[in-house]
């Protein structure tokens, strides 16, 4: 698949995966994350409402060179009622 071919080139700058197909590419040993310096996750809350911890968990610890940030975003905003 593209995954695999993005993620045997040693030059790639932004790799772009779910969660549980990273889980997977790291479980086989097919990608480093060790010297990722961003690891963003867009809609987090969604991930996490939808039982995605655990593939987050595997993530955010093979992403662990010391000067790692991690982004969490979400454009879903709770409903607001009036006072």
């Amino acid at each position: 698949s593209a995954c695999f071919a993005v993620v045997r080139n040693p030059q790639v700058d932004i790799l772009l995966s779910n969660p549980l197909r990273l889980k997977a590419i790291l479980a086989e040993g097919k990608v480093d994350l060790s010297k990722v310096r961003f690891l963003v996750l867009d809609e987090a809350d969604k991930l996490f409402e939808m039982g995605f911890v655990e593939q987050i968990d595997a993530a955010v610890k093979a992403c662990n060179h010391p000067a790692v940030q991690r982004c969490l975003f979400s454009a879903t905003l709770p409903e607001v009622r009036p006072p």
